[in-house]
């Protein structure tokens, strides 16, 4: 048999399903949303982490130009290498069964069985979703074969339905020639970035069929991993930095590329987005302890009388105590077994969304001890946290008191808001009713209008942060006013790319660039990583710079130099007026920085990019006349036209004898963005949907005790002719008010919030402050929302309040 504290907590849980529901839900809307991101991110950590390791990725990648097994060896050993492994990239254009030709990228890996650095993973099986047939692959690639990364089967337009292991697939060179290869199979490739980061293919070759494509089996890339058991990315700089000081020696222009050992390109990035997702995940749980003490709240009160009559009978106020911390206790248990399942299969999902960005694998369904014992602690413990203060001034009532109360409660002193009310003529009297209604209980009403105004304000406030990276990546659009960029293996007459554009309809204007990749050398006699150069006039029509600091480029300047802000962010001694040295095909020029221009993103091979005056670049390579990319702008600005253009403009320069190196249109840029945008836009929706749940069910909790305190008044206005419309409508007036009250309150609070959101996500994931705009759209969804949630919160209240019938009323204690 049970006590009778615990038949009490039965019979209290049991005997009011509705209120338990609400508390239940509300912790476990908190606990699910920090479950989600925790999990989620636990996950990610793992995978690239732990994982990303294993495929042993390149400390660093030397360019030496082309060279054969002979250099390899003499660099394996060289001081401070472990082990070194050469391959050959080239570039070109492929399409499968007639489809549109797309960007490839080909590695030639000299032996597939023997692969130690940037190690590849046979794909045996293909995935479910994709449009190819069920024949396994083949491993190594035969000759004339090829090897697909897996994840360029995402690049839209490449891979048509019903593909199979053997069908044909062409390619062409830079050569202009055309060859068909066979399709063997899938790898998985996660030391590269993403196929859909660069809008490109990614395919695996044989030295023969190598030799086949190019006429030459050489290569020209050096996999570098040094002999040190926790290198810094300085340490391998200074391997790096000495082995291509060496190759220098023999003539060889080098080039080197240093990456953080053992570190994801993207583990940043997302470790950024979860920090944030996680900031609105703990708001969640807040407002849910919001509730949480409102209801305890409503029950003591309703319980007064309970209350007096057990320590009448000789219950100490400890015992008092500790019976309704066993109830709160109780409710977390019931949250916790609600939310652990939802939040496993919610992470397994958002896991499974970012996988297919990054290209890694993660389980569908996966959860960590660590992760439960959190969820466990929140659930337990956080209702103790939020109800402790409510259930300690709640059990502090005397007998007197206790058995004194009838329900009503004394009359507190009218206050501003009472007196207002008192003053307003002419409303109609169930409204006067509800707004009386809405500000009797002030504490409640407080607690009540913070779990709704901080949820409608995140709400807004994540819709402000999807309109200010919209408005990030139009501008980043905005910044490169080219329809159409084309890029050449090599330099050509400007005059004669020029002649061949003019001779193309639909281009209404077009400018040749320099481009090259350059690095900083520092004082110390330190390289910077690759820094892409574009060489333009200072009147281009083809950028719309967005100068942070300093100015653009003039007309008569010599070295001056325009830098990106990421630049800045990683070299951190540079400004504008410092004189910076680069080294451009070996050799090096002087600088002088006058512009600090924001680029969102990063368009070209470096980490950054740098501005200089064709004219003065053109002389110090001499380059003058010479161009390696021409960009043009077209009579329509759709990403189906600009497509046209870009095969009409690779088609021309084919006809005169000119290669092209691949192109880009300002369609496939915004579609690379937007395809990082969607995502996080998704993540931070869905945040915003909870924190729509948590102020939902605050609101119903609000007006459920409210029906119960005013049982006896319900009875009254019953006995007296009061029908079921009218109890109704009074009890959703109410609701609505109250949701009214809070939208107008949290549209004022989401501005400061979503600057701060902004300033957080800018910074952690573009390196920069966006732009911030505030979305009347999302206020305006609030609006909608908030008056739905409000009436579809005080629908069940207001039912249950219209079926009261008098005897009921008089029997209610």
């Amino acid at each position: 048999m049970i006590g009778p504290r615990w038949a009490k907590i039965r019979r209290d849980l049991w005997g009011n399903k509705l209120r338990t529901l609400l508390v239940v839900l509300s912790i476990a809307v908190g606990v699910f949303a920090v479950g989600v991101v925790t999990q989620t991110f636990t996950t990610v950590q793992n995978e690239l982490v732990v994982n990303y390791p294993k495929s042993n990725p390149a400390h660093a990648v030397i360019y030496p130009g082309n060279f054969d097994d002979d250099l390899v060896t003499a660099v394996r050993h060289m001081d401070g290498v472990k082990d070194v492994q050469g391959r050959a990239t080239t570039i070109g254009k492929i399409r499968i069964a007639g489809e549109e030709w797309k960007q490839v990228r080909l590695f030639m890996i000299p032996d597939f069985n023997a692969i130690s650095i940037n190690k590849l993973i046979p794909q045996t099986t293909f995935p479910p979703d994709a449009t190819i047939g069920a024949e396994r692959g083949v491993w190594p690639p035969p000759e004339r074969g090829l090897l697909f990364e897996r994840a360029s089967f995402l690049v839209p337009g490449l891979v048509p339905p019903g593909l199979k292991v053997g069908d044909s697939v062409e390619i062409e060179m830079l050569t202009g020639k055309r060859y068909s290869l066979k399709f063997a199979g899938l790898a998985h490739d996660i030391s590269q970035l993403p196929p859909t980061f660069v809008s490109a293919a990614y395919a695996y070759i044989t030295p023969d069929t190598y030799e086949w494509l190019t006429g030459s089996r050489r290569m020209d890339e050096l996999d570098l991993v040094i002999d040190q058991a926790h290198p810094t990315k300085a340490d391998v700089t200074q391997v790096a930095e000495r082995i291509q000081a060496k190759l220098e020696t023999t003539g060889r222009q080098v080039y080197i590329t240093v990456s953080e050992p053992g570190k994801h390109p993207l583990l940043d990035l997302f470790q950024g987005l979860l920090l944030i997702l996680n900031a609105l995940g703990l708001s969640a749980l807040v407002l849910s302890g919001f509730l949480i003490v409102n209801t305890v709240n409503g029950l003591l009160a309703q319980q007064v009388r309970q209350i007096g009559m057990m320590k009448a009978i000789g219950a100490r106020r400890g015992q008092l105590i500790g019976m309704y911390m066993a109830m709160l206790f109780v409710y977390g248990m019931l949250a916790f077994f609600v939310a652990a399942p939802a939040a496993a299969y919610m992470s397994g999902w958002t896991a499974q969304l970012l996988a297919g960005f990054i290209n890694v694998d993660f389980p569908s369904l996966s959860v960590s001890p660590s992760v439960l014992v959190l969820e466990a602690v929140i659930a337990l413990v956080f209702p103790l946290l939020a109800g402790i203060f409510p259930v300690i001034g709640g059990t502090r009532l005397t007998v007197r008191q206790a058995v004194s109360d009838y329900g009503i409660g004394q009359a507190a002193k009218p206050g501003l808001i009472d007196r207002a009310l008192e003053l307003a003529r002419g409303l109609p009297r169930p409204l006067m009713l509800s707004l009386r209604n809405t500000f009797r209980r002030k504490m409640r009403l407080a607690l009540t209008l913070t779990t709704l105004v901080l949820g409608g304000a995140i709400f807004i406030a994540v819709f402000s942060l999807r309109s200010t990276m919209l408005l990030t990546l139009d501008d980043a659009l905005k910044y490169w006013q080219f329809d159409v960029l084309l890029q050449f293996p090599r330099v050509y007459r400007t005059d004669l790319i020029q002649s061949q554009v003019a001779q193309i309809p639909g281009i209404v204007h077009a400018e040749t660039w320099g481009i090259n990749t350059a690095r900083r050398v520092r004082a110390d006699d330190t390289q910077s990583d690759d820094i892409t150069v574009f060489a333009v006039e200072p009147a281009t029509q083809m950028l719309q710079p967005t100068i942070i600091e300093g100015r653009w480029l003039e007309p008569g300047d010599e070295n001056a130099m325009v830098v990106s802000n990421r630049i800045v962010a990683v070299e951190k001694d540079l400004k504008v007026g410092s004189d910076v040295t680069l080294k451009i095909n070996g050799k090096k020029t002087q600088w002088h920085i006058v512009g600090l221009a924001r680029v969102v993103g990063n368009f070209g091979s470096g980490f950054g990019t740098v501005y200089t005056p064709y004219d003065y670049y053109a002389r110090t390579t001499g380059e003058v006349g010479r161009a390696g990319t021409v960009q043009v702008t077209t009579d329509k600005h759709d990403a189906a036209y600009e497509d046209q253009i870009m095969k009409a403009m690779e088609e021309q320069f084919k006809a005169a004898g000119m290669r092209t190196a691949g192109g880009i249109t300002n369609g496939m840029l915004r579609q690379q963005n937007e395809l990082f945008f969607n995502i996080l836009i998704v993540l931070l929706l869905v945040m915003a949907i909870l924190m729509a749940a948590v102020g939902g069910l605050g609101l119903m909790g609000t007006m459920s005790l409210n029906v119960l305190e005013r049982t006896r008044e319900i009875g009254v206005m019953r006995a007296i002719g009061a029908s079921n419309g009218a109890i109704q409508n009074i009890v959703l007036v109410e609701g609505v008010l109250i949701g009214l009250l809070s939208w107008a309150l949290g549209a004022a609070l989401s501005i400061p919030l979503g600057q701060l959101l902004s300033e957080a996500l800018g910074t952690i994931i573009f390196e920069m402050p966006l732009h911030y705009v505030t979305s009347f759209g999302g206020m305006l969804i609030w609006l909608v929302v908030v008056t739905v949630i409000s009436a579809v919160a005080s629908v069940l209240p207001a039912l249950n309040a219209a079926r009261l019938t008098v005897r009921q009323v008089l029997a209610y204690e």
